[in-house]
């Protein structure tokens, strides 16, 4: 999968990044994790990583049977384990926004 296309699926899940977010209908955790995994590794952009922080925090505290299930890797409890920001809460607040739509 292209960083493009992981981006797009990020978008999808309803991961708080500049983009148009199409909705899919039925969204596959088990790749959104993988593409998580696959931008973290790519980029050291902060502003994409800051987001996908955000969203996993959101995740991870509205639906933790969900995270559990396909977020434990250890390189995603490594992206959320620093103590919360304003800005994760800020972006935590826009993934519920769209998380609501896809969990």
């Amino acid at each position: 999968m292209s960083s493009h296309d992981d981006i797009e699926l990020l978008l999808s899940a309803g991961v708080p990044l500049a983009g148009e977010r199409k909705d899919l209908l039925s969204l596959d955790f088990a790749a959104v994790s993988e593409a998580v995994i696959r931008v973290l590794d790519s980029t050291s952009e902060e502003k994409p990583r800051d987001a996908i922080r955000g969203w996993l925090i959101a995740l991870n505290d509205h639906y933790p049977t969900l995270f559990a299930r396909h977020f434990s890797s250890p390189k995603i409890i490594a992206a959320i384990a620093s103590p919360r920001t304003g800005r994760d809460i800020k972006l935590r607040r826009l993934a519920l926004s769209h998380l609501r739509d896809v969990a």
